[in-house]
């Protein structure tokens, strides 16, 4: 069976200063980590997501993190201003925050929103009423 569906996205890439930071509060949302590449420089790439395969059966996130030391690893991420969040269904937002995240001040009552690391927001999503339509 093709694990690969056509036309469909199949990741978003990150900037990250401290790829273990990532990762560690990826992990704690409930992602795997799909693949990983360290670089000699020490630079490195990791995949994040639901599921086995990077690309292939949902949709993941691609962390880029430079070099430990160099200039671009001491400065903050610059979000942009166009990004506003991603959601992920089910969160625990505890979990969230015990490892490495914040609470962002966007949150409301209704919304478990958390920032991770580098600051990108993560919004939790409860899938009982998915059903509910």
């Amino acid at each position: 069976t093709n694990v690969m569906a056509a036309n469909r996205l199949l990741h978003a890439q990150l900037s990250v200063r401290d790829i273990n930071a990532s990762i560690a509060f990826y992990k704690s949302l409930g992602m795997g980590v799909l693949a990983y590449n360290e670089r000699s420089n020490g630079a490195a790439t990791s995949f994040v997501g639901f599921g086995e395969y990077r690309d292939a059966e949902f949709f993941a996130l691609e962390l880029g993190a430079p070099a430990p030391g160099s200039k671009k690893a001491q400065a903050p991420v610059k979000l942009g201003n166009g990004f506003q969040y991603f959601c992920v269904g089910d969160l625990d937002a505890s979990a969230a925050l015990a490892s490495h995240g914040t609470k962002s001040p966007l949150s409301t009552y209704y919304e478990d929103l958390v920032e991770d690391p580098d600051g990108y927001v993560v919004r939790g999503q409860r899938m009982t009423h998915f059903g509910d339509r």
